[in-house]
């Protein structure tokens, strides 16, 4: 049966809604592979909340040219030094 939350997120991480959590997991498909699993109760979830939106008050996406054209660096605000 198809998990119909089950969402890829990019660069093998997927993420899966179970039981009122969030469940983000690594996974390229293949049984040998190595993958992991964290699960997000509410509370991690809302700190991680707050932790973006104050990483976001402190810093600003930058487009940057490339290949595919959709890279994005992560800059300090107010700065022109790139991380």
């Amino acid at each position: 049966m198809e998990n119909k939350y089950k969402k890829y997120l990019g660069d093998s991480v997927y993420c899966n809604f179970q039981n009122g959590q969030l469940i983000l997991t690594t996974e390229n498909g293949l049984a040998t592979d190595p993958s992991n699993r964290i699960v997000l109760e509410s509370e991690v979830y809302d700190a991680l909340q707050r932790y973006v939106a104050a990483l976001c008050d402190s810093i600003t996406l930058a487009e940057e040219p490339s290949e595919n054209n959709s890279d994005k660096l992560i800059r300090p605000k107010n700065s022109h030094d790139s991380l």
